[in-house]
């Protein structure tokens, strides 16, 4: 495997893809954060609860949260064991894992140089070439894995807006709808020329 960088030229489609895929991979991130705030909070209350007391000291309450949430499945099998989740639920939060983990290991793994091109003799010439072909397929796989991301992502946010709002405001159920499609038109506006958008399924 050769250099990440090197002497040939970026090919812009390799450009825009890459501001696509890190536009995908913020999504990914704030998943990740969201589920771990969650349990967290969880961790928190649970906490409080058992100590009996409604004056504990906080840094005693903290004490006795786990640390250790740096593994999403881990987190989400948490979440799982801190109150009722339907098997819909924990489908969408295990598929949304499951596709963070692809944005955010294999989604960038592109070719973003112009390479020297198929024929020897364009190569001793310095033509190259770019194969937007599989730039496109790269982009559709991703697309279909932050579809199940933004599912989750759904999800998680619905359930940080409910335990901030202390179920007092109404979730805002025209953002709920049209989330998924804000997200990947936001996502893939770098390369929408390439990858014509329809609906999320």
């Amino acid at each position: 495997m050769s250099w990440s960088l090197n002497a040939w030229s970026i090919n812009p489609r390799a450009e825009d893809a890459l501001s696509a895929l890190g536009r995908a991979l913020h999504i990914a991130t704030r998943f990740e954060d969201k589920c771990k705030y969650l349990l967290r909070s969880a961790n928190l209350a649970s906490a409080y609860e058992s100590s009996g007391s409604p004056t504990v000291d906080l840094d005693d309450l903290l004490a006795q949260v786990p640390k250790d949430l740096r593994l999403l499945g881990r987190t989400i099998e948490g979440l799982g064991k801190i109150g009722p989740m339907s098997a819909e639920d924990a489908e969408i939060l295990k598929e949304a894992k499951n596709a963070r983990n692809w944005i955010a290991h294999e989604s960038a793994s592109i070719v973003i140089h112009d390479l020297p091109g198929p024929v020897f003799r364009e190569a001793i010439e310095g033509k190259t070439h770019y194969d937007l072909g599989a730039l496109v397929t790269r982009l559709e796989e991703t697309r279909q894995q932050l579809r199940l991301l933004t599912r989750g992502e759904n999800l998680v946010s619905r359930w940080c807006f409910y335990m901030e709002e202390g179920g007092k405001e109404p979730a805002p159920s025209d953002l709920i709808e049209r989330y998924a499609s804000m997200v990947e038109h936001w996502v893939f506006a770098p390369v929408s020329d390439l990858l014509p958008m329809g609906q999320p399924s």
